[in-house]
């Protein structure tokens, strides 16, 4: 693990999120999952965020990346293992699955799923236009 503190700087790469499924559970149709590819070009850093009332699964296919999940101590995580690009050479993958209610995710669509702290939200629409990324809606 890691003592080095997470940062976050506009100015680096943003991540890309491509949407990849949107399955609602056929034994409970008011709970829907959904996946998301969340592609890190090198040095890339996403801005400090929560996940709303979604349950969220996410595992490294591709690179090592940095994640530091509320209080706890930042950690690098590598392919296979469930975070901030580590490295500035490398890019990193990771598939992300939420599980949300229906409902939720209906009313606010996938935008719901990644809420950008308030104070940092300015600056993470600054990079991903800089990056020629959109929020997903």
């Amino acid at each position: 693990m890691s003592t080095k503190p997470i940062t976050w700087n506009k100015e680096r790469p943003a991540t890309q999120i491509i949407p990849t499924f949107r399955y609602i559970l056929k034994d409970n149709p008011t709970i829907t999952a959904v996946g998301l590819k969340v592609m890190f070009p090198p040095g890339a850093s996403s801005p400090p965020h929560r996940h709303g009332t979604a349950n969220v699964i996410a595992q490294v296919i591709e690179g090592s990346c940095t994640s530091g999940m509320n209080d706890d101590e930042p950690g690098i995580y590598g392919e296979g293992e469930h975070c901030d690009n580590a490295s500035d050479t490398e890019r990193a993958v990771l598939l992300v699955t939420f599980v949300i209610e229906t409902k939720i995710l209906e009313e606010h669509g996938l935008g719901v799923l990644v809420q950008v702290e308030p104070e940092y939200l300015e600056g993470a629409i600054e990079q991903m236009a800089r990056c020629g990324f959109s929020i997903p809606q």
